[in-house]
């Protein structure tokens, strides 16, 4: 009876064994699996980049003096119009009193000379227009002469006066020439007599140069208060190591404020993806929360610069300039500071991406494994940008889907059933 009921046993457990077995092949497998949507694809890397100056400008004295006080630091943000430093002003001051004093005595003298002279003056006046009627009566004179002489020439071919006649008609007409063109020597003679004009021409040559080294000298005056001519950080001050200064030499270094700008490197490898114009993310990180804002590619290197690596290894990396969209001033960033660049190689509307762990190859064609009715199927698919952990997928798979992850999972076959791993 025993021996019975332990084959009865035995066989309970056979058949529930073979059962578990073969409802063990059968059972859905736990595959890791992931739903694809619609969504945006995008590709970025980050460089990390600083806060540069734009023009560094010297600021050089319009005039020269003694240092009377220096008005900044160095490393001092300037507005503007802001003193830098002032010059003593003593010096051009004395200049300004004996250049009004040169232009009252030259005009005291033009005034004697002109009081002097007058009455000659009028009496060259009065000569030159006797001298001008004259040289008309001569040219009057001439006219008639040369009439004369065209009359006899007539006459003379015509058989009616002799060669004495004609010869004594053309001396006369060079006689008359000759008289002409001394009274006209004589009235040059009486215009260069006209000294008291030369000399008031010469007198207001003299106080023109004056006036004019005056209103030199008054501008110098007005810039003494050497200032700012933009807003900017005082970069060097050399005015602070002197008591003296003068047009030849630089007071302060300025580099303006108003064209701060982002400058990174960029590895030769991205380089091609960037171009002028392109839109990047800016970064300020803060313990009381990051700043971001956008910024915009307004220069790029023509050569690249071997740089070190945190790793110690020598990259390639191009010089790359952005201009923000905010101002550095006001958000309190000076040259130097850290900010981080989001660069961004790759953008797309409405893409549909898989893990780059699910996609396998089948006779160099490229595969992903879907389910369909809780079992697998290897699908076709066209895949495009490569993303940091994704692959673009162009064509062959439908919004929806739920992918394999891991197409090197050996159990995966065509029609095997399927549940998501847990």
């Amino acid at each position: 009876m025993k021996k019975k009921l332990i084959k009865i046993l035995l066989g309970v457990i056979i058949v529930t064994a073979v059962a578990g077995g073969i409802y063990s092949l059968n059972a859905p497998k736990e595959v890791p699996l992931t739903k694809v949507v619609s969504k945006t694809a995008e590709l970025t890397f980050t460089e990390q980049g600083s806060v540069a100056g734009g023009k560094t400008i010297q600021i050089y004295p319009l005039s020269s003096g003694k240092v009377l006080s220096v008005e900044v630091k160095k490393g001092q943000h300037v507005k503007e119009g802001d003193i830098i430093c002032v010059i003593d002003s003593e010096d051009i001051k004395e200049k300004i009193n004996q250049t009004n004093g040169s232009i009252a005595g030259y005009k005291a003298q033009m005034q004697t000379w002109q009081a002097q002279n007058q009455s000659q003056n009028q009496s060259v006046v009065e000569k030159r227009k006797l001298q001008n009627i004259i040289i008309k009566q001569s040219e009057k004179n001439l006219e008639l002469e040369k009439k004369d002489l065209d009359r006899l020439l007539v006459l003379y071919e015509n058989g009616f006066i002799s060669n004495v006649d004609l010869e004594q008609a053309e001396s006369s007409v060079e006689q008359a020439e000759l008289t002409l063109q001394s009274h006209q020597q004589e009235l040059e003679l009486i215009s260069n007599a006209d000294e008291n004009s030369k000399m008031s021409d010469y007198y207001k040559a003299l106080i023109n140069i004056e006036e004019s080294n005056l209103k030199l000298l008054e501008k110098e005056l007005s810039q003494t208060n050497v200032t700012a001519v933009t807003d900017g950080v005082i970069t060097n001050l050399p005015v602070q190591e002197t008591n003296y200064v003068s047009a030849m030499s630089s007071v302060a270094e300025l580099t303006a404020t108003d064209t701060l700008f982002v400058e990174t490197y960029v590895s030769t490898n991205d380089i091609s993806n960037i171009a002028l114009g392109d839109s990047v993310v800016l970064k300020i990180k803060r313990r009381d929360g990051d700043v971001t804002f956008d910024g915009t590619v307004s220069y790029i290197d023509d050569t690249a610069n071997i740089m070190i690596s945190p790793l110690g290894l020598e990259e390639r990396k191009v010089k790359i300039e952005v201009a923000p969209s905010i101002s550095l001033t006001e958000e309190k960033l000076g040259i130097g500071y850290d900010v981080d660049v989001q660069f961004l190689l790759y953008k797309e509307e409405n893409s549909l991406a898989v893990p780059k762990t699910a996609l396998f190859k089948d006779n160099e064609v490229d595969k992903v494994w879907i389910v369909n009715g809780r079992a697998l199927h290897a699908i076709e698919v066209k895949t495009g940008m490569d993303l940091r952990t994704e692959t673009v997928i162009l064509s062959g798979l439908e919004s929806d889907s739920f992918v394999v992850t891991d197409s090197n999972d050996e159990i995966l076959k065509e029609g095997l059933k399927v549940v998501t791993k847990k």
